[in-house]
């Protein structure tokens, strides 16, 4: 189907765009009333064009893409570059004032429980994730309001330009923003038609507080992380003897 400007866009892919894009429209109106857009500036492809326009020119990108989708999450972590830095992340500074590295599972892990005991102290970063199915050639708004386009999806990986920095990334892996006071961690997913339900992208969980018994034997576990997709729990039953745990 030929979608221009002038023609209307049937429900289904209204409601997907409306879901998926509804952001733009707020961004327009930010860069109508101020010199500098939100997050950093529009970079890549971003469609400053609002309304009915805006949503044909989405349109005729996943026309233009054969309909595909990449799902993309981001959320922000209650630490800074110097914590990343001990776990092994190698931070870049690129183009537009950007610094950020590419990350590992197990570093991001390791990040998320730095986090949860920061989170106990006093929130700094804004309290934000973010989850959009983005069709490929378009952007994606991130939980620091930054913006990520993604100009290519494949098999193993997807390129994204975040402020004029092109980022090959697997779909194993994170990108991490440092924001000064706070990290901006994003993955994104395997391309997929558009109206396939989107394919789950989630986030370690962090481990709950263990309270160590005062009396009794201590016991220590350990799980050793094999695949990605291990997931950072161990579970365990126990009994009540007395009133002892």
């Amino acid at each position: 189907i030929q979608v221009t400007q002038d023609v209307d866009i049937p429900g289904t892919l209204d409601v997907f765009i409306s879901r998926n894009y509804a952001w733009q429209d707020e961004m327009t109106e930010r860069y109508k009333t101020t010199s500098q857009p939100a997050g950093g500036g529009f970079h890549g492809d971003t469609l400053l064009l609002g309304g009915q326009r805006m949503r044909a020119d989405i349109a005729n990108k996943l026309r233009s893409n054969l309909g595909q989708k990449v799902q993309v999450a981001s959320i922000n972590l209650n630490t800074d570059s110097s914590a990343a830095r001990a776990v092994g992340a190698k931070f870049i500074k690129g183009n537009n004032d950007v610094t950020y590295a590419v990350i590992d599972e197990a570093q991001f892990r390791t990040l998320t429980e730095i986090d949860a005991r920061a989170a106990r102290s006093g929130p700094v970063a804004p309290a934000n994730e973010r989850r959009q199915e983005t069709i490929v050639g378009t952007d994606a708004l991130l939980s620091n309001d930054m913006i990520a386009n993604a100009s290519f999806a494949g098999d193993r990986g997807n390129k994204f330009d975040i402020a004029d920095n092109p980022i090959n990334l697997a779909h194993e892996k994170y990108v991490l923003i440092d924001n000064g006071g706070y990290l901006t961690a994003m993955r994104a997913g395997q391309m997929q038609f558009w109206t396939e339900r989107a394919a789950p992208i989630r986030f370690a969980e962090v481990p709950q507080n263990i309270e160590v018994p005062r009396v009794g034997q201590l016991v220590k576990f350990e799980k050793v992380l094999v695949r990605p997709t291990d997931r950072l729990v161990i579970e365990a039953e126990y009994v009540w003897k007395g009133e002892s745990k």
